[in-house]
């Protein structure tokens, strides 16, 4: 129990920061044009992948703590200022439509690059609440100043604005009451540290990136309204992946680490992980592929319906590497990052080796799939072998979850087909209706599994 209940605490608050941006977004994707929207996000997609480069790590001695702050709190800022410095010379050189918008995002950047001595030292210390009560009432900030500002006609300039508003307000929650004190200066043994940990790392920050704000800089060949459309559904459909899965996983990585020599516990571990992701991302992704259609032109506008095949086949990749990469938790309590590089690296091969035979819009968001269909598998059958645990013997156990969400989603579809689903109140409603149909189901099929949860919910509420 304190195994789930270390999950939940942890997850809780990085979930309301990213339901509020998602809220925001959506905002934004119905007042907004799609063209407008496109703009804002490109260049804010540009600064994610730009930003992602400027991970140092941790420090490796607790001893050394004092040399790494003091050494990071020179280095981070002074590579947002070369990156920012370059960016601006670059905006000279281009449409004076485009300008704008990258000095906006080299302001990004500068800003961005004095919030990662905070965020490390933080996470580090596993303060998570710190950094995303931060997120958090930023975002809020962002959302009602972005939401007002577009509804007040200032197009893409609403997003520039919000984001600047938030990056700002970060930057001050995070140093408000810093309990470490900096003073600045430069440590030759942190500095090598630091570029050995860029160095070594390198490879597996390129691919994530690429496969994470890449894919979307690469759909611009194609139009600001196929990037909206793709931006969109990638957040949409690897909202669980990302925010649960890749969350989740690292966060309990260390109650593996402490039963990994106890085979059982540590079976039973990774069920649980398993069952209670499988429970939140099978059936709200498959219900979403059944009603995307629905889903977007009552949430977002009629427009956007056009992008339903686009959603459909990202809402499958991410159900996918949602559910398998739970195997990722293995690699990680083996301490395999190399071959997590590996697959990684695999992934991304795949992806730009399909991008370059098919050539075409919908040939870059099928590559995403084939990609991580690969990974997936790869994950699932190395993480197999090393640990000697039947994970097909173990998926068997839930398979009744994906049955009851394909049924759940089937029984979705025939609603959507018998009454209409046309306002906000029917959509809310056929989501519910077939939330309880899948609990439903799930309970005939192992009722053990929701005396658990609720056994867990009434432990948290004792707490």
């Amino acid at each position: 129990m304190e195994f789930e209940t270390t999950l939940f605490g942890k997850t809780k608050y990085r979930m309301v920061w990213k339901i509020i941006e998602l809220v925001n977004i959506i905002f934004l994707a119905r007042i907004l044009s799609i063209e407008e929207f496109g703009l804002g996000f490109f260049i804010m997609t540009l600064v994610f992948f730009i930003t992602s480069f400027m991970k140092t790590g941790y420090p490796r001695h607790k001893d050394k703590e004092k040399e790494f702050y003091n050494t990071l709190s020179i280095v981070s800022p002074a590579l947002g200022m070369i990156t920012t410095f370059a960016l601006l010379i670059f905006s000279f050189f281009v449409h004076k439509d485009i300008r704008l918008l990258l000095r906006f995002g080299s302001a990004f950047i500068f800003l961005r690059s004095l919030t990662v001595m905070p965020e490390i030292f933080y996470f580090g210390r596993k303060r998570y609440n710190k950094i995303y009560h931060s997120y958090t009432t930023s975002q809020l900030i962002m959302g009602i100043i972005s939401v007002v500002m577009a509804i007040n006609g200032y197009g893409h300039q609403s997003i520039l604005i919000g984001y600047l508003c938030f990056h700002v307000f970060n930057l001050l929650f995070l140093w408000y009451k810093f309990p470490f004190k900096v003073q600045p200066a430069l440590d030759k043994e942190m500095m090598v540290e630091m570029a050995r940990y860029l160095r070594r790392n390198f490879d597996s920050i390129i691919t994530a990136s690429t496969l994470s704000y890449g894919v979307l800089l690469i759909s611009l060949i194609y139009g600001l309204k196929q990037f909206s459309f793709l931006y969109m559904a990638m957040y949409i459909g690897f909202f669980t992946y990302e925010n649960l899965t890749l969350f989740i996983n690292s966060i309990v990585l260390k109650k593996f680490f402490e039963v990994r020599d106890n085979i059982e516990q540590y079976k039973f571990n990774f069920m649980r992980l398993m069952e209670y992701i499988s429970l939140l991302t099978v059936p709200v992704n498959l219900i979403f592929i059944i009603i995307i259609d629905k889903v977007l032109g009552i949430l977002i506008g009629a427009e956007w319906i056009f992008a339903s095949e686009i959603f459909v086949i990202v809402l499958v990749a991410g159900l996918i590497k949602s559910i398998v990469e739970t195997t990722r938790v293995i690699l990680l309590t083996e301490e395999k990052y190399k071959m997590i590089n590996r697959i990684r690296f695999v992934e991304f091969v795949t992806f730009i080796l399909f991008s370059f035979i098919l050539r075409t819009y919908y040939g870059l968001v099928l590559s995403l799939l084939i990609a991580s269909v690969v990974s997936s598998i790869l994950y699932f059958v190395i993480s197999s072998l090393i640990m000697k645990i039947n994970l097909v013997s173990v998926s068997k156990d839930y398979a009744y979850i994906l049955a009851s969400g394909i049924l759940s989603a089937l029984f979705a579809g025939l609603i959507k087909e018998l009454f209409v689903i046309n306002n906000l109140i029917s959509l809310i409603v056929l989501f519910f209706l077939t939330i309880m149909c899948f609990i439903g189901i799930t309970y005939i099929f192992n009722k053990s599994v929701y005396k658990r949860v609720i056994k867990f919910i009434f432990n948290l509420m004792r707490q």
